[in-house]
């Protein structure tokens, strides 16, 4: 079996509640560490719904940290203005101040008489020495903005590191607590009018609903799996471009078993699709795919290779 159809089994065939690979997002160690010792990391590691206890106490727990971030955000935010409005303050001030050391001899010589022309450039001199007074307290005073920036950032982000506000407060998520009926509706609403779901689309098995609802976390495919309506109809399509999907395989096999078995006592619709260019033999072969009794002898009226099976 191909590496590919090794993977897809396991998506498609876990019931049990363990976490499956792609659940496992790599974390920081140090994160992972606080994880496990918060008093809620069975939560924080899975999606499964808070109860109203644990909604308190979370809210309890992440009140006094949360509230702490939020006053650290409001002077960032303070502090940054600060920062913004201090350059382009300064700037303006600076265009001001800033006057040209050569100015034009023969400008000077025509309007003004030498003594005058002499008090000028000292006037000049004396403008830009205090320009460049004045860009070096800015430059100071943006140096230590940018540190105190930083410095609340960091403080900031320990708060958020040591008790893990953001994680904690992503359990009290509307979505977590979204019961198993509405859940399964909005599975079913995002299936659509698609009348048959193709088993394997073009995109890959494993991105598309309702196969994809499985992907996201425990509770999801629990509820997924447990949803016949998602699962009662599904559409095979035989092909014989390079890398298409051999449905005679044991891996492919299995996929439509599972498919099946999730459809519960539901009726089924079934669409087989094959192209024209498909052998009588190759369309013989899904008679060996694990069919409810009741779906044999599948139809095939509409395959001019298939003119010969009965």
């Amino acid at each position: 079996m191909f590496e590919r159809d090794a993977y897809i089994v396991g998506i498609i065939t876990s019931h049990d509640g363990h976490q499956l690979p792609w659940e496992n997002v790599a974390h920081p160690k140090s994160v992972l560490m606080d994880i496990i010792a918060s008093p809620f990391h069975k939560l924080l590691t899975s999606n499964d719904c808070p109860t109203e206890e644990d909604v308190q106490n979370i809210t309890q727990f992440c009140a006094e940290p949360a509230e702490k971030i939020r006053n650290l955000d409001v002077e960032i935010a303070d502090l940054q203005e600060r920062f913004n409005s201090l350059i382009s303050n300064g700037r303006s001030l600076q265009s001001q101040l800033r006057v040209d050391e050569h100015l034009p001899s023969s400008f000077m010589n025509l309007l003004l008489p030498k003594e005058a022309q002499q008090s000028l450039l000292v006037h000049v001199s004396e403008m830009n020495d205090h320009y460049e007074e004045v860009s070096n307290i800015i430059d100071v005073e943006l140096i230590n903005l940018q540190e105190m920036i930083q410095t609340v950032s960091s403080e900031r982000e320990a708060v958020q590191s040591n008790f893990l506000v953001a994680e904690h407060l992503a359990i009290l998520s509307p979505i977590r607590r979204v019961p198993t009926e509405l859940l399964q509706e909005i599975f079913l609403y995002c299936i659509g009018d698609k009348q048959f779901q193709d088993i394997w689309p073009e995109g890959g098995y494993a991105f598309e609903a309702p196969v994809v609802f499985g992907r996201v976390c425990s509770r999801w495919r629990r509820v997924s799996f447990s949803t016949p309506s998602l699962w009662s109809s599904l559409k095979i399509t035989i092909s014989r471009v390079a890398g298409a999907v051999d449905w005679a395989a044991p891996g492919s096999r299995k996929i439509l078993r599972a498919w099946l078995k999730r459809s519960g006592r539901l009726p089924l619709d079934v669409c087989l699709s094959a192209s024209r260019t498909c052998s009588a033999e190759e369309l013989e072969r899904c008679h060996l795919l694990p069919w409810p009794p009741t779906l044999l002898p599948l139809e095939t009226h509409h395959f001019d290779a298939a003119d010969g099976l009965q």
